[in-house]
């Protein structure tokens, strides 16, 4: 395995991969443009760019995890299709409640927020017919590097498979563990953030590599759930946009203020043009991909009107 640098760890935590059984190799790179590009394997990297690729290994569905110690299984059903919970006893004592009842109750703010305010039908997405795929990983030795090392707890891989690491669920960055209610605001977060990967996944149809847009959303999805968060994205997406040069663009370098700066984008567009578009943006994205920003100035926004509304959050 090579080496995974820490500008790539952040790519892994929420990305969707695709996974479909059995583990396989993901590899990511940057072209000539700067652009991050991902590849399934070190051989589809084109050849002037596969030195520097980094690659790590995916997980396998969550109901094959080998967690440690007593395994907790739960079938339950939810507003939102059929859930399958994996977790254990020693992640059980450390939450506050039931992690079924958090993830019900996450599914269905999720599905209230979807099918209510941005009027999606939630059997156009994947987990309404595939069904809930969740575990709660007990064992490090399941986790892929970057999650590790990283700092978010979370991450899925289509269609509806979500995964969050305990270590990181009970604990903050720097390793001090959490409080109770800290625990579950993190818990509940981390799964409402993953679901949002779901939904984009389910109005793109496929995966489409662009962290910039795929995080904007997730963060955008949250925020618009989880009003704390919605305050703590774009207080961060404030700080950085004051540290640029102006008329610079800021990179996406994947930190919590870009997650932040991104999400800012989505919460732009519907102000501009309502929860309708949502709809509009994905309908015409998955026709023809390109980035975040110029996927909204294609549905008709001038460039002016979105910089307003964006300075107008980010006050």
């Amino acid at each position: 395995m090579l080496k995974i640098s820490a500008l790539l760890l952040w790519l892994f935590c929420f990305l969707v991969l695709g996974l479909s059984g059995h583990a396989h190799a993901e590899c990511y790179f940057r072209d000539s443009n700067g652009a991050i590009r991902g590849a399934r394997a070190l051989s589809e990297v084109p050849d002037q760019y596969r030195s520097a690729a980094q690659c790590d290994v995916a997980l396998n569905a969550p109901s094959q995890i080998e967690n440690k110690g007593n395994k907790r299984k739960v079938e339950a059903n939810s507003n939102w299709g059929r859930i399958s919970l994996f977790w254990t006893s020693d992640v059980e004592d450390k939450l506050p409640a039931n992690p079924v009842t958090i993830v019900v109750g996450a599914l269905k703010d999720a599905e209230r927020f979807v099918s209510s305010d941005l009027g999606i039908s939630t059997r156009d997405i994947p987990g309404g017919n595939d069904g809930w795929q969740i575990v709660i990983i007990n064992n490090e030795a399941e986790v892929p590097l970057p999650i590790r090392q990283g700092c978010h707890p979370g991450w899925m891989t289509a269609p509806s498979n979500i995964y969050l690491y305990a270590k990181k669920i009970f604990a903050d960055c720097s390793g001090r563990n959490l409080s109770t209610e800290a625990i579950k605001q993190n818990f509940y977060s981390t799964l409402i953030h993953e679901i949002g990967h779901v939904v984009e996944y389910g109005l793109i149809g496929k995966s489409i590599t662009d962290p910039q847009r795929a995080e904007g959303f997730a963060a955008w999805f949250e925020s618009s759930i989880i009003p704390a968060s919605k305050g703590r994205y774009l207080a961060a997406a404030k700080s950085l946009v004051s540290t640029r040069a102006q008329g610079q663009p800021t990179p996406f370098r994947g930190g919590f203020a870009d997650y932040g700066l991104a999400s800012a984008h989505f919460h732009a567009l519907v102000d501009i043009k309502r929860p309708v578009g949502i709809r509009e943006f994905y309908r015409k994205y998955k026709e023809q991909p390109t980035s975040l920003p110029n996927a909204i100035l294609s549905l008709g926004i001038s460039r002016q009107r979105l910089e307003d509304s964006m300075n107008k959050l980010l006050k």
